[in-house]
C-alpha cells in the first residue's frame, strides 16, 4: 500500500514539473524512488518534430508547429506510461487525450490525435516504425492537423515516446 501512494504520488509530482516548467537548454534528469532515470529529452523531441515535417513535405503537408500546450501534454503522458511501465492511449486513472490537452491549457482543439511507442532508441527509429504503421502514418501525414507536441521520457533504458497533434 505504501508504494503505491509513493508511485502515484511520484507520478503526480512528476507531472507537475514537467506541466509547469519550461524545457531546460540541456536534459534534465530526475531520479524516483528505487534509482531509476527519468530523462526528458527536448533534443529528441525537437529532432522527432523535424522527421515528422520533412514526411509531411514529402507527402505534400505544410509544417506542423510545436505548441507548448501540446508538448506539456505529450510529455506528462510519456512520464505516466513510463512510471505505469505500460503503452497506452489511456491509462486506468488517466484522464483522455481530449482531457489530457485541455488540461494542459490546449482546451481550445477542434481535433486531436496522438501516436504512442516505446523501446526504439533514436527519433529515427520510433519515425520509421510509426511511418510502417497505417494508422501512425495517417496521423503524421494528416494536413488538417497543424500543431505538434512531443513528449520523450526515458525510464530505465527504456524511452517513450509520445505525438500529440492538434488543430485549433
Amino acid at each position: 500500500m505504501l508504494r503505491r501512494c509513493s508511485r502515484t504520488l511520484l507520478t503526480a509530482l512528476l507531472t507537475v514539473l514537467v506541466v509547469l516548467t519550461s524545457p531546460p537548454p540541456a536534459p534534465a534528469t530526475a531520479s524516483p524512488a528505487g534509482g531509476e532515470d527519468l530523462l526528458l529529452a527536448p533534443t529528441l523531441e525537437q529532432r522527432v518534430i523535424r522527421l515528422v515535417n520533412r514526411h509531411r513535405a514529402d507527402a505534400g503537408c505544410g509544417p506542423v508547429r510545436l505548441h507548448r500546450k501540446l508538448r506539456r501534454a505529450a510529455r506528462g503522458h510519456s512520464v505516466s506510461m513510463a512510471t505505469a511501465g505500460t503503452m497506452a492511449h489511456y491509462l486506468p486513472g488517466e484522464p483522455t487525450l481530449g482531457q489530457r490537452a485541455a488540461a494542459a491549457g490546449y482546451d481550445d482543439w477542434r481535433r486531436l490525435a496522438e501516436n504512442i511507442a516505446t523501446g526504439y532508441p533514436t527519433p529515427g527509429a520510433v519515425m520509421r516504425a510509426w511511418m510502417d504503421s497505417p494508422s501512425h502514418r495517417a496521423n503524421i501525414l494528416d494536413c488538417g492537423l497543424r500543431e505538434i507536441g512531443v513528449g520523450v521520457v526515458r525510464h530505465g533504458p527504456r524511452l517513450w515516446w509520445t505525438q500529440d497533434f492538434g488543430r485549433r
